[in-house]
């Protein structure tokens, strides 16, 4: 009992830290980013005169100036008392209290979110545990390959088949989201198509994850049985990085079916660059996401029973029970560079036998190709009718893997060198500070690529100044924090293990023997991370927050330019294509490496 208490203590602490993270954070990205929030908050740039102006306006203006016109730290805890307390202020838009929309909209996207993630985990765990389980190697890697391709189709591609088909088409939904006006409450039938699309999007990742932490699972209750709940706790960073990433599918089915949601007023916000409900919506949106994300770790960890109650698989007072389950015997930590290089050579020549990594392998070369050899081959071409200029499909499809190719590899780089540095640094800290480390870290995926929207929007006024280096920056940092919780997961395991099989091992033994552990979690999160990168490029070009000329754009045409038109086709095959190709690859050549190491070097993982 006395454990349990001071379990649910830990969890309070991690609570605390988490919603403060997520509050400096916004407060940094509104607030001092920009370098100019008055810029953003008063937007009339043009002479202001007290005398025209309304009373309402008059002293939403005051109060923005008395605000902004205090000292840093003045406006730090006054932001966050107003963000706890739910004043979010006045719109400008709506010329009302932001409590007055914001509330019915968070409503909305409570059904959305919810219903959506009620159902992929109900069903991913599931079917992810009957994959894991399947003795044909071929069968096995084929509903695998089902879920990898639900996973690689972009959520724009299902909302726009939707749209296309059951609303224009065949007539059997309405084409909006939400209610006609005047009427009331939430009607099922608008509801139908964005939550539909959302669970499509998420399902064959949330598959895939707990594929995975059942296999981790199994392997490390052994020789017991695993369950389902033990998958589900050892796949629980990556599931709740994608509970955080999908998200990013509600906001875009929001936009793309007009569902009044927080997504849908906080894109409109960001839009009109009102400030007050920009900053409410993204609290709102974040705070949903780590709530669920902290209720499914609580709950999920209490209901093992006989098991431990904290975030790793293996503990510092269980070596010696570890001493007897590993392979790892004191004469093979023996260390050398030669034996560094032959494990690094048995990998690569593993991985050149794997006809999966090297199909996969192939088709990523060919997009690094598209990405570089593109661009010189595109032209911009005329609307035949003169209303507009207009991109071809060609152009589009040639032009749009820079910026994919380009943004994903940046960020898998920064989020890999600086998540397993703070991860063995969590991990070394153990049990001092290891603890804020990683609630700074689950706050930190709370808001992964909703941020992206507010960050690459804000931290240049003009949209086309958008660099990918801006881009991958932003986007590497909900990835940084899953691969940090995943390098301390490997590095402590690791630790354990080595400390179980030799006493007195010195720190630097066990960090370059925990080398395999580590690479092989980071590596498991960076095969979920870079794809969502992909995705979230994808729509922040959809939506026009930015201008990467990302295939993005294509659907932008398809859907919103020729709707209704056959024209549309030429838009969406080839960047469907070509997005699921290469967020497969992608996918399949991390998830091969990963395969490797752990068979490889399963003793220390």
């Amino acid at each position: 009992m006395e454990r349990l208490s001071w379990y649910i203590l830990r969890r309070l602490l991690v609570l605390a830290i988490g919603v403060l993270v997520i509050l400096t954070v916004e407060f940094c990205l509104f607030r001092v980013l920009p370098d100019d929030p008055m810029r953003l908050a008063l937007p009339d740039a043009g002479p202001y005169d007290p005398s025209v102006a309304s009373d309402w306006y008059v002293d939403w203006r005051e109060h923005a100036i008395d605000m902004f016109e205090q000292p840093v730290y003045m406006e730090y805890f006054e932001f966050i008392g107003d963000m706890l307390t739910g004043d979010f202020g006045s719109s400008l838009t709506y010329q009302s209290d932001v409590s007055d929309h914001i509330y019915s909209a968070m409503w909305r996207t409570l059904i959305l979110f919810g219903s959506s993630l009620l159902l992929c985990l109900i069903l991913a765990p599931l079917v992810g545990g009957a994959l894991s389980r399947v003795r044909s190697y071929y069968r096995r890697q084929s509903l695998s390959f089902l879920a990898l391709a639900l996973f690689s189709v972009p959520v724009l591609a299902w909302q726009w088949f939707m749209l296309r088909y059951l609303s224009l088409e065949w007539r059997l939904l309405p084409y909006g989201g939400i209610a006609p006006y005047g009427s009331s409450g939430i009607h099922l039938e608008y509801v139908i198509m964005p939550l539909a699309s959302i669970v499509l999007a998420s399902l064959g990742a949330f598959i895939l994850c707990a594929k995975d932490g059942q296999t981790r699972a199994s392997a490390a209750v052994f020789p017991n049985r695993s369950t389902l709940v033990d998958g589900v706790f050892a796949a629980l960073p990556n599931i709740q990085f994608m509970i955080a990433a999908s998200m990013i599918f509600v906001v875009s089915a929001e936009w793309f079916f007009h569902f009044w949601g927080l997504g849908w007023y906080f894109i409109e916000s960001l839009y009109q660059m009102d400030y007050f409900p920009l900053q409410a919506s993204f609290f709102l949106l974040a705070i949903m996401v780590f709530m669920v994300n902290f209720a499914m770790e609580t709950i999920v960890t209490l209901i093992r029973p006989g098991r431990k109650l904290d975030l790793c698989l293996r503990e510092d007072e269980d070596r010696y029970s570890a001493a007897s389950e590993t392979s790892v015997r004191v004469g093979q930590l023996s260390f050398s560079f030669s034996r560094i290089v032959g494990a690094l050579i048995r990998v690569a020549r593993d991985y050149l036998r794997s006809p999966v990594g090297m199909v996969s392998l192939a088709v990523f070369i060919g997009m690094i190709v598209l990405a570089i050899t593109g661009p010189w081959f595109s032209s911009d071409e005329i609307d035949p009718i003169g209303i507009r200029p207009w991109q071809s499909s060609t152009y589009l499809f040639l032009d749009g893997a820079t910026a994919l190719v380009a943004i994903s590899i940046l960020a898998g780089l920064f989020a890999l060198l600086a998540g397993i540095t703070l991860g063995i640094v969590a991990g070394y800290s153990r049990p001092y500070a290891d603890g804020i480390v990683l609630a700074i870290m689950q706050g930190l995926i709370a808001i992964p690529f909703i941020g992206l929207f507010v960050l690459l929007r804000m931290a240049r006024w003009n949209p086309f100044d958008v660099g990918y280096l801006n881009a991958a920056l932003a986007c590497s940092i909900p990835i940084m924090a899953l691969v940090t919780i995943l390098s301390f997961h490997g590095f402590v395991s690791s630790r354990n293990r080595v400390a179980a099989a030799t006493e007195g091992a010195s720190k630097g033994v066990r960090l370059i023997h925990s080398g395999p552990a580590v690479a092989s979690w980071a590596l498991s999160g960076l095969k979920y991370g870079l794809p969502l990168t992909i995705v979230a490029v994808f729509v922040c070009d959809f939506i026009r927050l930015t201008h990467f000329s990302s295939w993005g754009a294509a659907f932008y045409q398809a859907v919103i330019v020729y709707p209704f038109a056959s024209i549309g086709w030429d838009y969406i095959l080839l960047p469907l294509i070509g997005s699921a190709l290469l967020i497969g690859s992608i996918f399949l050549i991390l998830d091969t490496i990963e395969r490797i190491i752990r068979a490889r070097l399963s003793g220390l993982i």
